[in-house]
């Protein structure tokens, strides 16, 4: 007799469940390793679906491909999921769905299940999202892992499991130490410390720590100036006593110091504050008034790795920006919300003039690899920004516009 399967509200889903059964019924395989690789079909005039599995497992079993198309559609009871299956060439299955199971399709989503059955195994999920890391202001990353989060809890929770959302808030590691450390040492007055004073200790203190052993190397083997390794040599040491200081300030806090515990605390609140104030900011402004401009900065390594990076974490992070873009323009489009992103190639940031400060050479490097001949300049990132903050962008949503001069022409 043909073999069956359960009809799921995704006619798809039915279809490769019916498939899969009747592919290993033929060939003796585990189901898992039976595949039907259901495709939509490039023409309509073939059908909705095309299975090709066939020709991959027909090798691999020793048999025509064709032939076991056949035979598996024999054994394949596909009523009320497809009106027309026929073998094509060499052994393609086109697939036209019936009109019934189209409409049992539509009939199932217009519920609160949304067309989605629940699991046999419902097990209990917990996921960790969201995860502000409260030694840092509120950036994107924020909220990229709260809603990549937060859907797959509702993902979870579609199939019928108890999922558990666990927020962790805190920092209890080196960077907050690190940080810590610097405005001891500053004195700062922690009491009334704002958003960006913090954001300047912070990047203040891992500038403060940051040692360069392969420059006093070089600079020792290519004979530099007695000056020049006598820099290196101070910056090293200074670096190391901060990275010290640091470790030192972290063993203490995690010891219980009551004073290091009362300023972290002062620093955790003000973080935390402040990122629950963008984020309802950002959905509560926004969705209710059903129009929005949000505008990612990401980059080109977004779209093109480099071979000068030292790793890959930063290509790895800012591609991840460039599809959340497009995600949260998917979600948010029907809300009147327009997200997009801008990919610079090198700018001549504060950042970037500092690593050209410890290499000048670099800036020619880098110029020369740019077909107009030279770096971008911060403010020529505005007039973009603005296009896509006014109504003239309306249109364009979920765009990864590059402003690289031609870099990635070459």
């Amino acid at each position: 007799m043909p073999e069956t399967a359960a009809v799921s509200a995704d006619p798809a889903s039915s279809l490769a469940g019916t498939l899969r059964t009747a592919i290993a019924s033929v060939t003796g395989l585990p189901a898992e390793e039976c595949d039907p690789q259901i495709r939509p079909s490039a023409n309509p005039q073939f059908g909705d679906f095309q299975a090709n599995f066939a020709m991959s497992l027909a090798k691999r079993i020793g048999t025509n491909p064709r032939q076991l198309a056949n035979d598996v559609l024999a054994k394949a009871d596909l009523t009320g999921i497809a009106d027309k299956v026929e073998v094509a060439g060499p052994g393609f299955v086109n697939v036209h769905l019936s009109g019934a199971a189209l409409a049992s399709a539509l009939d199932a989503l217009d519920s609160p299940a949304l067309g989605i059955r629940p699991v046999a195994a419902v097990h209990a999920v917990t996921i960790d999202l969201c995860g502000v890391n409260v030694a840092k202001q509120m950036h994107v990353g924020h909220l990229r892992a709260t809603i990549i989060g937060d859907t797959l809890a509702r993902d979870h929770e579609r199939l019928g499991r108890k999922v558990w959302r666990e927020n962790h808030l805190g920092d209890w590691g080196l960077p907050i130490a690190m940080t810590l450390a610097a405005l001891r040492r500053a004195g700062a007055d922690l009491a009334s410390i704002t958003l960006d004073d913090l954001n300047r200790a912070y990047r203040a203190a891992q500038l403060e720590g940051r040692d360069d052993a392969a420059g006093i190397v070089a600079a020792r083997a290519f004979h530099a100036g007695p000056h020049r390794i006598a820099e290196l040599e101070a910056q090293n040491a200074g670096a190391a006593m901060a990275q010290e200081d640091a470790r030192a300030t972290l063993v203490r806090l995690q010891s219980g110091d009551a004073q290091l515990v009362a300023d972290w605390q002062r620093i955790i609140d003000l973080n935390l504050t402040q990122a629950f104030i963008l984020t309802k900011r950002l959905g509560g402004a926004m969705i209710p008034r059903k129009w929005g401009r949000i505008i990612n900065i990401a980059s080109i390594n977004a779209l093109w790795p480099g071979k000068a990076m030292r790793g890959r974490s930063y290509e790895a992070s800012k591609g991840a920006l460039a599809m959340f873009t497009k995600a949260v323009a998917a979600d948010w489009a029907v809300h009147g919300i327009t997200v997009n992103a801008i990919a610079p190639g090198p700018f001549l940031t504060d950042a970037n003039r500092r690593w050209i400060g410890e290499k000048p050479e670099f800036e020619g490097e880098v110029a020369a690899s740019i077909p107009v001949g030279r770096w971008g300049r911060p403010e020529e990132i505005g007039p973009l920004a603005l296009y896509l903050a006014s109504e003239a962008s309306s249109f364009m949503t979920g765009s990864v516009l590059v402003l690289d001069g031609g870099k990635l022409l070459w």
